[in-house]
């Protein structure tokens, strides 16, 4: 599963591998407006809080909205079906017992962030990345970088939308820093200037 989720992630536009991936495309970026607001998020227990119904459901509907992009021999049946499977029966151990993993994203899986990637971007693609006050967003899993121009309750609202994605009541929290002038992401210090 990890392979072929590998083969798929690069479709996710927020999608980060690594601080390098940040810098170089903050080096993109045009300059920014005088009204900038800077700040980052951290999901809450991403990887245990992501409920599994509505991920299965969601990583369905996030290969519907990359159908066109799949190579005409990615195995998307077994990929759907393999996730079903190990995410349903998945069985760890603590200690000397013995446990059926009921929600959350299965414990141990090499392919856990690849998941928690392509579930939370189905949520960017089609309601965050159109926020209209939005100037830029990345995310690497659980920490995103967020700058958003400042007017109309633009930081309150574009919070309020990231933390309502899920079954009501099983919402995935984000925690979002105030926003700053100077912000820490990756290990990097963001800071705006004149």
């Amino acid at each position: 599963l990890d392979y072929y989720l590998q083969q798929v992630i690069h479709l996710c536009p927020a999608y980060l591998r690594d601080s390098w991936h940040f810098l170089d495309r903050l080096k993109t970026q045009p300059t920014l407006p005088a009204d900038a607001l800077v700040f980052t998020v951290d999901a809450v227990g991403m990887y245990s809080n992501i409920n599994t119904a509505h991920a299965l459901e969601t990583m369905q509907n996030w290969f519907d909205l990359h159908s066109a992009d799949l190579a005409a021999d990615y195995p998307l049946d077994k990929v759907l079906k393999g996730l079903n499977i190990i995410m349903t029966h998945n069985v760890f151990t603590f200690g000397s017992r013995h446990w059926l993993q009921v929600n959350g994203t299965a414990m141990g899986t090499s392919w856990a962030c690849a998941y928690a990637t392509m579930y939370y971007s189905y949520h960017e693609e089609t309601a965050l990345l159109r926020f209209p006050n939005l100037l830029f967003y990345n995310r690497l899993i659980d920490d995103a970088f967020v700058v958003l121009r400042n007017s109309d309750n633009a930081y309150t609202n574009f919070v309020a939308l990231m933390n309502n994605f899920g079954p009501n009541g099983k919402h995935l929290e984000w925690a979002a820093k105030d926003p700053s002038p100077s912000v820490h992401f990756l290990d990097i210090t963001v800071e705006l200037t004149d």
